[in-house]
């Protein structure tokens, strides 16, 4: 899928110093993320698109940032698809959810892709380190990964939200 408006980093970081701090904020994650030898895309005034191939799947992964908020925003698409109204994937979801500390899954309305979505709010005038923003990618990339064969297992195979999440957690191999 061909995004709009997408620009390379290095047109970006030519005009960092005229578009103020969010711009800022965004070269410092994209120089993380450059380091770190993931493709970064710049899409707007606020906001990246990182390709992350992990060990089950590639998660491109859109990060936002909200200096009226001091808020650094993440979206992990996963590459799973609800195709029509499908309660149980919504029960795991919740079952998912219910477990983690930060962060939730969600599905996006419009096209029924999977996603899990984080939020961090930062103190003004951080120094976004390369530890920072290593551990807020790391963690949506484990996270994803972590789920990834329950949510295959309702959608694919039907299992039950429950049964899924303990199948899920140890029959990881060949699912993907």
């Amino acid at each position: 899928m061909q995004l709009k408006n997408q620009r390379s980093i290095d047109d970006a970081s030519a005009s960092a110093s005229e578009e103020g701090f969010a711009q800022s904020v965004l070269d410092q994650v994209a120089e993380t993320m450059h380091a770190a030898a993931y493709p970064v895309k710049q899409l707007g005034d606020r906001e990246l698109l990182v390709d992350v191939r992990a060990e089950i799947s590639n998660y491109p992964i859109y990060i936002f940032w909200w200096p009226e908020q001091n808020s650094f925003m993440q979206t992990a698409m996963i590459d799973l698809v609800v195709e029509k109204e499908h309660s149980e994937i919504y029960k795991l979801l919740a079952l998912i959810n219910s477990e983690l500390l930060y962060g939730h899954f969600d599905i996006d309305p419009e096209h029924g892709t999977l996603m899990f979505r984080n939020t961090q709010i930062v103190p003004p005038d951080t120094k976004f380190a390369k530890e920072l923003v290593d551990t807020f990618i790391d963690e949506a990339v484990d996270q994803c990964e972590k789920y990834y064969a329950a949510l295959l297992l309702v959608l694919r195979d039907r299992l039950s939200a429950r049964e899924a999440l303990t199948r899920g957690s140890t029959d990881i191999d060949g699912l993907a």
